[in-house]
């Protein structure tokens, strides 16, 4: 076992594919910081024009504890407007940008091909026939996606905040790390359980292509209106009107999550990612297991 991870976080680190995904990862953290520049410039010429300041807008994203809120589909941010004239605090950016849902289309895409890889190139049945379990397999390619993603996380903090400096200067502050670690913590592990939904797709249906555009579709929040027509079905059918499925859905635990958080929104989030994790990866384990590989 300890071989196999050895050996596909070797090929990890080594994949090109890694080496896209650390340019465009740079590509759209400096994009995310300049675009936040000129959403701060609207919005003041707005303040301006109107004479007033505007209320911080919320995101749309869903529901936070008894809230209810609509979504767009997309991937979107959105910048508040007491950046305008106020300190722009690291962890409330970072949290904004990582809401977008944006880094959802890029772990879509380069985990179905860091994944899928071993099958296009056909030597997957050499590893598997000296492993005592096929299982393996996919728990070695957790912990790659695992490295993949925590590699991911560190070059969007670094060079968002570097990136920050230079175009805001002495507005950007860091303020706490302790909340960065949190909203570093609690996105990680979402976008691991998100991760976990392409190699079991990757995995059980061989196809990088359909992995890629099922996990893109989700990151743009496409399934919220399967969520809307669930939440209406279990209303009119056994009476259910509190239910609101999106509140368990991975993308939209990636989109809600903020540090203005209630305590209960957090632990749903945690549990969301853990079981996430635990039942995609079991299930392709299974799956893997019982079945033939070519």
């Amino acid at each position: 076992m300890f071989n196999v991870v050895r050996m596909d976080l070797y090929r990890m680190l080594r994949a090109m594919s890694t080496k896209i995904l650390v340019i465009f990862v740079l590509m759209f953290s400096v994009f995310c910081v300049t675009m936040t520049k000129e959403d701060i410039n609207i919005i003041k010429e707005d303040m301006v024009e109107q004479g007033v300041v505007p209320e911080k807008p919320e995101l749309s994203a869903g529901v936070v504890g008894e809230e209810s809120m609509d979504f767009s589909i997309g991937v979107y941010s959105q910048s508040s407007p007491e950046w305008v004239n106020g300190k722009i605090t690291f962890p409330e950016f970072l949290e904004s940008q990582l809401a977008s849902g944006l880094f959802l289309v890029l772990c879509a895409i380069f985990v179905a091909l860091f994944v899928h890889a071993e099958q296009k190139h056909g030597y997957v049945k050499n590893i598997a026939g000296q492993l005592p379990n096929k299982w393996m397999l996919v728990c070695s390619k957790l912990v790659a996606v695992a490295a993949q993603m925590a590699l991911m996380f560190l070059v969007i903090c670094v060079a968002m905040f570097v990136t920050g400096k230079i175009v805001f200067g002495e507005k950007m502050v860091l303020d706490s790390v302790l909340d960065t670690l949190k909203v570093v913590g609690i996105q990680y592990l979402l976008h691991m359980g998100f991760a976990s939904v392409i190699i079991a797709l990757c995995m059980v249906f061989r196809s990088a292509a359909l992995s890629m555009t099922v996990g893109i579709l989700i990151a743009c929040k496409v399934p919220v209106m399967l969520y809307a027509l669930g939440d209406k079905l279990l209303d009119k059918c056994f009476g259910l009107q509190d239910v609101n499925l999106s509140q368990y859905a991975i993308e939209m635990n990636v989109t809600t999550c903020s540090l203005s958080m209630d305590a209960k929104d957090w632990v749903r989030s945690i549990v969301v990612g853990v079981i996430f994790i635990v039942i995609f990866i079991l299930a392709t384990c299974s799956e893997v297991q019982n079945r033939d590989v070519r």
